[in-house]
């Protein structure tokens, strides 16, 4: 799970900024490939001539990335996943620690310990409907911002 999705798997481990953190650069090094692939699917025969894509295709088309770019972006996408599928144990063991050291510093008398740190960590699967709202919610603001260049 960590090397195939990693934001959900952080997501589901309640680490929610750094699910926010590889969310966004996975959605920044997407951007040479999906529009170098919008390009290609025009270019075959997709219906993006209509009134409202075309001063967007001619954006895209004008400032196309170079084929090193999007290698290079694709590349480095791969290697983070890699990556983070090789240190993601460590990383929600470091997690678990420090939060189980803030709730040591906090604790009063009267909380039972185990009740609290129970209720503070496990997992939580609502967190991947989050994470996915929150990448959706990133790409139409990346297609507000695009359309936004290409009319303006």
């Amino acid at each position: 799970l960590a090397f195939l999705f990693p934001e959900y798997y952080c997501g589901v481990r309640k680490m929610y900024l750094l699910a926010f953190v590889i969310v966004v650069l996975r959605l920044l090094l997407q951007i040479p490939a999906d529009l170098e692939m919008i390009i290609q699917l025009e270019e075959q025969g997709a219906p993006f001539n209509t009134m409202m894509y075309q001063p967007l295709m001619e954006y895209v088309k004008n400032h196309r990335f170079s084929p090193g770019v999007v290698n290079t972006a694709t590349a480095l996408e791969m290697a983070l996943k890699v990556v983070f599928g090789l240190v993601a144990n460590q990383l929600y063991f470091m997690h678990t620690i420090l939060k189980i050291k803030k709730i040591r510093g906090n604790l009063n008398i009267s909380m039972d310990y185990r009740a609290t740190v129970k209720q503070a960590g496990g997992t939580s699967y609502l967190s991947i409907l989050v994470v996915l709202l929150a990448e959706v919610f990133l790409v139409c603001i990346f297609f507000f911002i695009l359309m936004s260049l290409a009319y303006f």
